[in-house]
């Protein structure tokens, strides 16, 4: 949850951010104070810098969490791309990613905790706009009358590639700003990925005022503020764990301990929902409106074309950082008196993850896997995270799982991470907070290797369900 946060702040309203000075913003989720915004926009050299940075806390089952992050823009005065500087703060160690734009690639180097790892990725081969053009752009449009407006644009928490946004004309406003009204014209946005549109308020001079985006559990809305805004109240932040349980429609008993659980997922909004077939789960239906899904964890499903031979399921990452002497050493040490095979291997790491991380809580935003190596405490997140790290230093490709798991003591289903290894031509699921080595009480939504450089992307269909989904039990078969 934290870490899909972290990818709605950085692409929200992309053409609206950039400034000519510094300003200050609240951020409010669903109604209750949940951080602030900076931006800055200067100019030195021949070149722009346009440098945004956030701060939020929200409540994890009563936990406090803490996500801080800035990202930097630099490009020329013609828009040509220079550089792009991203930072985050989930966990004890920030990770750090730099890209820099080398006409046809861009070099990715991201760094954490000393450790460092560069690639080089084909730049996207549409025009696309930085946020400083994004901003002259939308200007140009909205001083001609044009009551829609498109562009391409990049946010690095979707990796390097063009999304579009576009902005529709909605109406005029007022904004109340130090005892002042300041005439407004309201836009409808949306980002391409992105499963929720949203508004944002220009002043006449295209600086924004404020915005909106409509979430299923609450609106996430910036408000104009000033630099006070820092000082936040240590005992209000947005409860974002319990809140977004999904208690089935009818009864469902020890869930985990079940041979097969078929289970139909429908939109409360009627939004199509887009889950597939992987691990142990299949899909048995499907109508504009809901899938059906049948969990049986004795029959792992084949890789689709081309998962088999992704290196992205083999290599370090900063978050899946198998090269770290702490995880290596870890891994050596669960897999000493395990039998000889793969799958006897993963299942030693499983227990043996499982019991390394001594204090289970929900206080980690989320945690590279050596910090949890070093650290021993986390949730579900570190679990599947340090697991992945370690089935990968044993030559066992990997990658995590994202979506619902039964919770026994609440009779609802709740968020959830695990992993995800390929043994014997199937993706085997491994569930390291569990006592077993995986249950029929997950729903799978989306996976994920973490790559450097390719952002969450493949972690934000999850977006469009929180809040948003009912469960029906077909069959609970023992």
């Amino acid at each position: 949850m934290a870490r899909l946060l972290a990818v709605l702040l950085s692409v929200a309203w992309i053409a609206g951010s950039a400034l000519a000075e510094t300003r200050w913003y609240r951020l409010d989720l669903g109604g209750v104070p949940a951080g602030w915004r900076k931006v800055d926009e200067s100019m030195a050299g021949g070149l722009r810098t346009w440098k945004t940075t956030e701060f939020m806390r929200i409540n994890r089952g009563g936990v406090p969490v803490e996500i801080e992050a800035s990202m930097v823009w630099v490009d020329k005065v013609d828009g040509t791309p220079v550089e792009m500087r991203l930072m985050q703060k989930m966990g004890a160690q920030p990770v750090e990613a730099t890209w820099r734009f080398l006409g046809d690639d861009i070099e990715i180097k991201t760094t954490q905790g000393g450790r460092s790892n560069t690639v080089q990725v084909p730049a996207p081969s549409e025009p696309w706009l930085t946020p400083q053009s994004a901003r002259a752009f939308v200007a140009a449009r909205g001083n001609a009358g044009a009551d829609t407006i498109s562009f391409r644009t990049m946010s690095p928490e979707y990796g390097p590639q063009a999304l579009t946004q576009s902005m529709v004309r909605a109406g005029k406003a007022t904004v109340h700003w130090q005892g002042r009204d300041l005439p407004a014209t309201r836009w409808t946005v949306s980002t391409e990925g992105i499963p929720f549109k949203g508004d944002v308020l220009f002043s006449s001079d295209w600086r924004p005022l404020g915005s909106t985006m409509k979430l299923p559990f609450g609106d996430l809305r910036d408000t104009l503020a000033g630099p006070e805004v820092q000082v936040m109240d240590e005992g209000v932040s947005p409860e974002l764990f319990t809140s977004l349980f999904v208690k089935p429609t009818n009864e469902l008993h020890d869930a985990h301990h079940l041979d097969r659980l078929v289970l139909r997922l429908s939109s409360k909004d009627g939004s199509a929902i887009d889950l597939d077939s992987s691990g142990s789960q299949s899909i048995a239906g499907r109508s504009p409106h809901s899938v059906t899904i049948v969990v049986d964890p004795s029959t792992p499903l084949p890789p689709i074309e081309g998962e088999a031979s992704d290196p992205a399921y083999r290599e370090a990452s900063s978050l899946v950082d198998a090269a770290d002497t702490s995880v290596i050493a870890l891994t050596k040490q669960a897999v000493i008196d395990a039998a000889p095979g793969a799958m006897h291997h993963a299942e030693a790491m499983r227990a043996f993850v499982n019991r390394w991380i001594r204090r289970k809580g929900l206080a980690t935003a989320f945690a590279s896997a050596s910090e949890t190596a070093v650290d021993r405490s986390g949730d579900c997140s570190e679990h599947a995270v340090l697991l992945a790290a370690m089935l990968r230093v044993d030559n066992i490709p990997s990658r995590v799982a994202t979506g619902l798991v039964w919770m026994d003591g609440a009779d609802a289903f709740g968020w959830h991470m695990w992993t995800q290894a390929l043994i014997d031509g199937a993706w085997v699921d491994l569930d390291a907070t569990l006592p077993m080595t995986y249950s029929t009480g997950h729903v799978l939504v989306a996976t994920s290797p973490l790559s450097d450089g390719w952002g969450q992307s493949d972690l934000v269909g999850l977006l469009g369900l929180l809040g948003n989904v009912h469960i029906d039990v077909v069959e609970a078969k023992r």
